[in-house]
């Protein structure tokens, strides 16, 4: 065996670190690489249109999307009550209806957007929001 000079590592020493350092970078980058899901928290609530009158549920089409910083939209989907319930990332939502129309059948109606109540919420991690979605119908024009 070759005498090592001071400064140097011997062969033996050398081939540890190699393989210390190969596994710490495989632990490393199997640790970055696994992604925690997004906190989340679930959305309940029930549709209502303005003035009590009850419509034809099948035609409303509910979204919600993200208010602030991007993402994806979310389609909601009524019980027969209509009352809703579906899980979220957490953020700030808002939520917007359509009823929509068909040839030969009824026009599509947009649900404005009344300022009470407000049509944004928050979804805060492992919590219930609860918002009722009040809608005004507008009637679309033609297209």
């Amino acid at each position: 065996m070759a005498a090592s000079r001071p400064g140097n590592i011997g062969p033996t020493m050398s081939g540890r670190l190699r393989a210390g350092s190969l596994v710490v970078i495989v632990v490393c980058l199997a640790a970055c690489s696994t992604s925690s899901p997004r906190p989340q928290g679930l959305l309940q609530g029930t549709f209502q249109e303005r003035g009590g009158a009850k419509t034809d549920l099948a035609r409303l089409y509910l979204t919600v999307a993200p208010f602030t910083g991007g993402g994806s939209s979310h389609t909601i989907h009524l019980a027969n009550d209509a009352s809703f319930s579906i899980k979220l990332p957490i953020g700030t939502y808002s939520i917007d209806g359509e009823f929509l129309g068909g040839p030969g059948g009824p026009a599509s109606e947009a649900c404005g957007r009344a300022s009470d109540p407000p049509s944004t919420f928050e979804v805060r991690a492992n919590a219930t929001t609860h918002f009722d979605y009040v809608c005004t119908p507008t009637r679309q024009p033609a297209p």
